[in-house]
């Protein structure tokens, strides 16, 4: 149904015109032109009758236009209806194109409406310093870029058109959208290209009431089946019944009690059956629940059994629980029991985050921050990883701030491409670990964390670390110390790099007194979270008697945890490194005669674990790899 008589067959795409009275030359010259370039313009010279109310009017043509047209004069800066017309573009998520009829000098000192200055001007009048402006080149302009992402645009328009019947019907469930219309607009939804418009809020509520109501009956039908086939599978038996009390008249009496019988059984079980139905449904959801939470807790201990029994729960359940969406998605991105599948990943978390879930939407800027995806299509794509990170940190996701801060100190952020912020970094570090502003690290007792959120404090309290940690190397003592400070706070939360960078600073003795046992500490306390390079170092400082008493004994225990027995762990160079100095200690003999054989065995043990400098080093078998060139 059309709105107000407005759209109700527009088979061209549709443009609504904002322009001032004192422009209508002009604006009936852009008419002609765009209805020649196959067009529909809506005005309010054309589509308005005697005695109609304008504004309602107005209101309606601009709900059902693909784009809009702001012609931006003095004129129409000034004008209050342009700037109402503007603004219900800007409410209704329209693609705006403002175009300029005049030269640059006529627009010295005009305002724009807010926000329209962002957007590219299309100059209809010679501009010297603009290479697309006057009327040819500009028409041609316009028309491209009212070409771009049409369909999507026309889908918008209908949806929009859809979900404002729905909202003056009293949301009746008839207007909403069925069958295979709810699994295209949930697509839709999900592809919006990088430079449209959004979704509106109305939009996003029509199409998730749609699906839920969809759901609902189709389960009601399913149910009327059911129904039906056990009311027919009852006539079958009573027929059955009639046919053999016709052949045993005698036996009429006791057939007839032991019916009332049945059906006293049947009922009681149907009675049984509802009961069981209505509490298995509060279990399901109530222990789909606790199963969410004790996977979140042990899913980096799984087996590929449990993580294959987990994805299918979740599978099974995703269209049921946002939760379980996000988790369908970590199952797919991560490989559980199957091989890892990008597509399948994105389309779960994307679906996740259209309902609001942060996690999906933090899921998203990872992937598309890492590149992980690329072999299977899914390109590396920074500025895609910043905005999902900004919707998650926007939405209060601490994860998705300290991740943005990390590209504003990559220089990642926001199409920008090697240029660090630091400011903009240290901004999002502090609200992901919840620490004020201008507090220092020294004059701070412990971080806090919001009330609604636990957030990744360690890392960010790390992160922090790291800021100061560059200007330390500048020779600054305050900034040496508060850096020591952030590591500090980070590695007492259990962060283990921040560990390795507190032993190394004593190791070393940047910006505070050389102390070796210090530094030991912290590297067993990394090694405690099984990390390699905390072991290695461990072990290097044991074996050269760096600050302690040599103990090559010490030294090999070390080296050999380091380098551990899980061939298809990713590859580490400590382990490696450690890998090949147990072998140097089989070779050089270490409490027994030289053991050539089995140092040949470790260096090729260190050969598979993929990297091709171990490879040339099996070459020369003689030589000793100095792994000590790893710290």
């Amino acid at each position: 149904m059309a709105e107000y008589g407005v759209g109700a067959n527009l088979p061209k795409p549709s443009v609504f015109i904002s322009y001032s009275r004192e422009n209508l030359d002009f604006a009936d010259q852009l008419d002609t032109a765009l209805l020649a370039c196959g067009f529909t313009c809506l005005r309010d010279q054309r589509a308005i009758s005697p005695g109609e109310d304008w504004r309602i009017r107005l209101a309606a043509m601009i709900r059902v236009s693909d784009s809009v047209v702001f012609v931006l004069t003095a004129a129409s800066a000034r004008s209050l209806e342009c700037l109402r017309e503007y603004e219900q573009a800007k409410e209704l998520k329209k693609r705006i194109l403002p175009v300029v009829p005049v030269g640059s000098r006529e627009l010295v000192g005009v305002k724009p409406p807010e926000g329209l200055d962002t957007i590219n001007y299309v100059f209809f009048h010679d501009e010297p310093a603009q290479e697309q402006s006057g009327w040819g080149k500009g028409l041609k302009r316009l028309v491209d870029a009212l070409n771009t992402d049409l369909d999507w645009l026309h889908e918008h328009t209908r949806y929009l058109q859809r979900a404002t019947e729905w909202e003056r019907s009293a949301r009746k469930k008839n207007k909403l959208l069925s069958d295979d219309d709810v699994a295209a607009a949930k697509d839709w939804a999900v592809q919006q290209p990088r430079n449209a418009p959004g979704l509106t809020d109305l939009q996003r509520e029509f199409i998730q009431a749609s699906d839920e109501e969809d759901k609902a009956k189709k389960n009601a039908e399913r149910q009327q089946i059911k129904e039906r086939e056990e009311m027919v599978g009852e006539k079958e038996a009573a027929v059955k019944q009639k046919e053999e009390a016709v052949k045993q008249k005698e036996e009429e009496v006791k057939k007839r009690a032991k019916m009332e019988r049945v059906r006293t059984v049947i009922a009681v079980v149907l009675c049984f059956a509802l009961v069981a139905t209505i509490g298995f449904a509060y279990f399901f959801y109530k222990t789909l629940g606790h199963a969410q939470d004790i996977i979140g807790q042990v899913r980096f201990k799984m087996d590929e059994q449990a993580q294959a029994s987990a994805l299918g729960m979740f599978s099974e359940a995703e269209y049921f629980n946002v939760a379980s969406m996000r988790w369908v998605g970590v199952g797919y991105r991560n490989g559980w029991g199957i091989s890892r599948n990008y597509s399948e990943a994105v389309r779960a978390f994307r679906w996740a985050a259209f309902l609001g879930d942060t996690e999906a939407m933090d899921n998203l800027g990872s992937i598309y921050e890492s590149g992980e995806g690329k072999e299977q299509g899914i390109a590396q794509d920074y500025l895609e990883a910043y905005n999902w990170y900004k919707k998650a940190a926007d939405k209060g996701d601490q994860n998705a701030m300290n991740n943005l801060g990390r590209l504003y100190y990559d220089g990642h952020y926001d199409g920008q491409e090697d240029v660090q912020d630091r400011q903009k970094a240290s901004e999002w570090f502090r609200k992901a670990a919840s620490v004020p502003e201008h507090e220092t690290c020294t004059s701070l007792a412990e971080p806090t964390r919001s009330s609604a959120h636990s957030g990744p404090v360690p890392d960010a309290l790390y992160n922090l670390g790291r800021l100061y940690d560059d200007r330390e190397r500048n020779g600054n003592a305050a900034n040496a110390a508060e850096a020591r400070c952030w590591y500090e706070k980070a590695a007492i939360a259990g962060h283990t790099a921040a560990m390795l960078k507190l032993g190394s600073i004593y190791e070393a003795g940047r910006g505070v007194e050389q102390n070796v046992a210090e530094a030991i500490k912290w590297y067993e306390k990394a090694a405690k979270n099984k990390d390699a390079e905390g072991m290695f170092n461990l072990a290097a400082l044991s074996e050269a008697g760096r600050g302690i008493a040599p103990d090559r004994g010490r030294a090999l225990i070390w080296y050999a945890r380091a380098a551990g027995d899980d061939m298809k762990a990713e590859f580490d160079p400590y382990r490696v490194g450690s890998t090949l100095k147990v072998g140097a200690f089989f070779e050089n003999g270490f409490c027994a005669p030289p053991d050539p054989a089995e140092a040949r065995a470790w260096r090729e043990r260190a050969g598979q674990m993929g990297d091709e400098g171990v490879r040339a080093h099996l070459r020369s078998p003689s030589k000793e790899t100095v792994a000590g060139d790893l710290k």
